[in-house]
């Protein structure tokens, strides 16, 4: 039998969804413009009486666009594979979209009369998918871009970082199936503010961390070169994590000058395309700005508190109401000045500079001690030092350190 002449074959159909599509993407249509365009030639060329496509829009909010009628059941709620149903007196065929291995949504062509789906009609309804899954990829990658963006940003916002960062790693992973992660960065301390810490994955679970299940050789390269193991060119986290062919991301703050706050390094099966990078910078970029965050509470707790304390406080998501929130509870307070500080600063220091370095060494001096007790530095009052003893934990009597102080 000779051959329709009037019923595109596959790659016709292919063209001329392409046509259509480059059309609209040249004038800068949107989605539900370009599927009013789409859709009804699309249906005559398939012999089909009315069409529907289900898929998420430019907002990522999931939308039906139809031509003529629209289905009587939820198009996102079918199967994958190519299905037949029967709804609003009309046959529809209904077939899932892919952009990017990911099911982007659900295409249906209704009919007057039950169709023919022989021959090379599911030949010709895949080449038209093939077209629109096209056009729909960009959209979904944003999708896929937002969605991993607020999920890492909302478990980044947990108090402790380590808590934060495991659980924003394994999300990661459900999006990107790395084999293996190494997280080095800054710690702000207040005794050792070049300190860097770091958390190593296999999979999504950590097998290495500085403090509880340190990695050895990276412990003694850190230990050996410091900050300068961050630097861009220095290949040596690499090296030690055995992650030969891992790639390199920086952790840097934008809002800080470019300060360098650490480097990822990661390791996939087959590399990482171009998306996956895309995805790996925006974890980089969040992971960044929680780290930028975290030093700055450290900062701001390290004038009051010795680091000891300081770790103690932020390993524990609640510490600002259970330790800093205002309590009444008996605590001890120490005044301590320089003896005849104004004699010495008009008979022996006499100029400003001295007596300001002076000072300056002195308070240093007796925080430390403070510190060393128990107890809290609360502020200066001209060259006299006010220490609290008792805050935050109370895990000793107040008098008792202050005396020892």
């Amino acid at each position: 039998m000779k051959k329709n002449s009037a019923i595109p074959g596959p790659l016709e159909l292919n063209l001329l969804a392409d046509d259509i599509l480059e059309r609209c993407a040249r004038e800068r249509l949107g989605l539900k413009a370009s599927m009013a365009a789409l859709l009804p030639q699309a249906a005559r060329a398939l012999g089909a009486s009315a069409a529907a496509v289900e898929t998420l829009d430019e907002e990522l909010k999931r939308e039906t666009f139809h031509w003529r009628y629209e289905p009587g059941f939820r198009l996102e709620k079918t199967p994958g594979r190519p299905q037949r149903s029967f709804s609003r007196g009309l046959h529809w065929v209904t077939r899932s979209l892919d952009a990017g291995g990911r099911r982007a949504g659900t295409i249906a062509f209704g009919y007057r009369a039950e169709p023919e789906t022989g021959g090379d009609y599911f030949a010709r309804l895949n080449a038209l998918c093939e077209a629109l899954d096209d056009t729909l990829w960009s959209i979904q990658t944003a999708a896929v871009k937002q969605k991993l963006a607020e999920a890492v940003t909302r478990c980044l916002s947990r108090s402790v970082l380590r808590d934060a960062i495991d659980e924003a790693v394994a999300v990661l992973r459900e999006e990107i199936p790395f084999r293996s992660l190494g997280l080095v960065y800054h710690n702000e301390d207040a005794a050792d503010s070049s300190r860097l810490q770091y958390r190593i994955y296999r999979g999504a679970r950590c097998v290495h961390d500085s403090e509880q299940r340190p990695h050895r050789a990276l412990s003694r390269a850190i230990s050996r070169m410091g900050a300068t193991l961050l630097y861009p060119d220095q290949a040596v986290v690499r090296k030690l994590l055995g992650l030969r062919a891992g790639l390199s991301f920086m952790l840097s703050a934008q809002s800080a000058g470019g300060e360098n706050l650490g480097k990822l390094v990661v390791e996939a099966k087959g590399g990482l395309s171009a998306f996956g990078r895309d995805l790996m910078r925006i974890f980089v970029n969040s992971v960044s700005q929680r780290l930028i965050d975290y030093n700055r509470e450290r900062r701001h707790l390290a004038q009051f508190f010795p680091p000891e304390v300081i770790s103690g406080l932020l390993s524990d998501p609640d510490y600002l109401r259970k330790y800093l929130s205002p309590r009444v509870k008996p605590i001890a307070i120490l005044y301590t000045d320089i003896n005849s500080f104004t004699k010495l600063c008009e008979k022996g220091l006499r100029r400003p500079d001295l007596i300001g370095e002076f000072v300056d060494q002195w308070s240093e001096g007796a925080v430390r001690l403070a510190w060393k007790h128990g107890g809290t530095f609360d502020k200066m009052v001209g060259d006299c030092v006010i220490a609290h003893f008792g805050p935050p934990f109370f895990s000793r009597t107040p008098a008792e350190c202050a005396l020892d102080a």
